[in-house]
């Protein structure tokens, strides 16, 4: 059972960038994907303290001040002073930022359903079946 274990090891370090190259390769993702990462991370906890949106993304405090500071400056959240606590700094996500958000959400989407164009009704479905076990599948891990 190890080595099947190893080798599923191995098909995923294969199967996350093949995944990558085929449905994101061309869609200018490279400098975007940690700021649409946060964004979406704003938009589902929004009103969050930073340190909350560091520690989710794995980002340090420098770089993650770096970021929100560009998305303030783009008017897409805004940061506000914890009434109770005015060192807490807490983010929020603004109209601007979640029409920005849906605006990038459906350009991607769209060139995804071109890229699925070439396959067929039955491939689509055996995909879609397949994504479906594995996110079952994936929901156990810790």
């Amino acid at each position: 059972m190890n080595a099947e274990r190893d080798t599923l090891v191995k098909k995923i370090f294969t199967f996350m960038p093949l995944v990558h190259r085929k449905f994101f390769k061309g869609m200018h993702l490279k400098k975007n994907i940690h700021k649409m990462q946060l964004l979406r991370l704003i938009a589902e906890a929004d009103g969050m303290p930073m340190k909350y949106y560091g520690e989710a993304l794995y980002i340090s405090k420098p770089n993650l001040t770096k970021m929100i500071n560009r998305l303030i400056e783009a008017g897409f959240v805004e940061r506000k002073h914890n009434e109770e606590d005015r060192r807490m700094i807490t983010i929020f996500m603004t109209q601007k930022g979640r029409s920005y958000m849906e605006e990038e959400k459906q350009a991607m989407k769209a060139k995804m359903l071109e890229k699925l164009q070439v396959l067929s009704d039955e491939e689509v479905s055996a995909l879609t079946y397949h994504f479906n076990e594995m996110e079952k599948i994936l929901e156990k891990l810790s």
